[in-house]
């Protein structure tokens, strides 16, 4: 985990076969002080402009030739 749109290029430069984004898309759950109940509706929301971002990182990638 921990790979986001900060460090996405230096993931595909490993020519790994699967990239681990689940934490690195989260933005922060709503707080207890916001009124939010506990369960899944307070777990970490993923953040869609980050996961946009990576999309496209992913897409336009170009594997070094060498």
């Amino acid at each position: 985990g921990g790979i986001g749109a900060d460090n996405i290029n230096d993931a595909l430069e490993t020519s790994c076969f699967g990239i681990d984004l689940n934490s690195g898309l989260e933005i922060a759950p709503p707080s207890a002080t916001d009124g939010a109940s506990a369960g899944p509706a307070a777990a970490p929301r993923k953040d869609s402009a980050i996961l946009r971002t990576i999309f496209n990182t992913i897409r336009d990638y170009t594997q070094p030739q060498g």
